[in-house]
């Protein structure tokens, strides 16, 4: 079993093309270790010599991967139903803070994974009085696998004062009736912070995948408007979900590869942090390209003979990517 999800590239859980882009989170196996690996268990595993270098090893348990959280947020408790197709929930609170803070990170530490699908954190003035009502910030967002994107050091994340947050919670049924604590840490970011940091989100909601089809693309593109540094990606789709790139269409039209998960993973929601920032220009456009297959070859399709629109539960489908980014200076 050992090399049967080696060599099929399910563990460890790490979906990048290996040829595009070096990631300073990258999880994946170099050749040379799977080749050794390999090795020994084709030779029997034989024992090494020596003493046991995991005897009485306990696996410390992290609850927070950025360390202590500056602030908690406990989230009321939820209860879901054992059965039943759930809408989104949203629970509103007002920051934490009484003053204006510089983040390095917003971490969602999930209290029930069997039935928590995904938790999205969105911020806007009192009173919902920005652009996009209490969607005006995008903070943080956690689904399976996702892990979290600690701010360098001296870049952070704005939460202005008299800030409303807005935590839009997915469930769903386990067929047992459920209840999760789930918990929201805010970290506060040490030292001068210089650069904001910012997520862009490339969002494309008018698609129709054809009923079994087993490659569907589509292509979705957002214009940079000032040079920006490049730091993280996130593709996001749903069972259907076969493959999302990044690229960036230069000034000039030149086209770079950004990111390619070319086996996406829907229980594996990574983001993938450059280990080297991207300079893009003004002027460029972030292209995000993808492929779902609704055919009966998914074995995670729900429903192959289904033709299948934008939609908020997981037997409906998403087109939806973030990215980190600063202004560059």
């Amino acid at each position: 079993m050992m090399e049967e999800v080696i060599l099929t590239r399910q563990m460890p859980p790490w979906h990048a093309d290996s040829e595009i882009g070096h990631f300073a989170n990258d999880a994946g196996l170099s050749d040379d270790e799977t080749k050794t690996l390999i090795s020994w268990i084709r030779q029997g595993a034989p024992r090494g010599g020596g003493a046991d270098p995991l005897e009485g090893y306990v696996p410390e348990s992290v609850e927070w991967t950025l360390g202590t959280p500056d602030h908690v947020f406990a989230l009321p408790e939820q209860t879901v139903a054992a059965e039943g197709v759930f809408d989104y929930r949203h629970v509103t609170l007002e920051s934490p803070f009484d003053k204006e803070v510089w983040l390095r990170g917003i971490e969602v530490n999930p209290g029930n994974t069997r039935v928590l699908h995904h938790v999205v954190v969105w911020g806007a003035p009192k009173g919902g009085k920005g652009r996009r009502g209490k969607r005006e910030k995008f903070f943080t967002g956690y689904a399976p696998g996702s892990g979290t994107f600690p701010a360098p050091d001296g870049i952070g994340v704005r939460m202005p004062k008299g800030y409303i947050l807005d935590f839009e919670l997915h469930y769903t049924a386990s067929g047992r009736p459920e209840v999760d604590n789930t918990e929201i840490g805010f970290f506060l970011a040490k030292g001068d912070v210089k650069q904001e940091l910012h997520t862009g989100v490339v969002v494309h909601p008018r698609f129709e995948i054809p009923p079994h089809a087993q490659e569907y693309p589509e292509q979705y593109s957002r214009k940079i408007n000032t040079d920006i540094v490049l730091y993280a990606m996130n593709p996001h789709m749903h069972f259907r979900g076969k493959r999302m790139s990044f690229h960036a269409k230069l000034p000039d039209g030149t086209m770079r590869d950004l990111l390619s998960v070319p086996d996406y993973n829907f229980n594996w929601q990574r983001t993938y942090i450059l280990q080297e920032p991207i300079n893009l220009p003004k002027g460029s456009e972030i292209v995000i390209k993808n492929a779902w297959d609704n055919s009966s070859l998914n074995p995670h399709n729900p429903d192959p003979s289904r033709k299948v629109r934008w939609g908020e539960q997981t037997f409906e489908e998403m087109f939806f990517a973030t990215y980190q980014f600063v202004v560059a200076k």
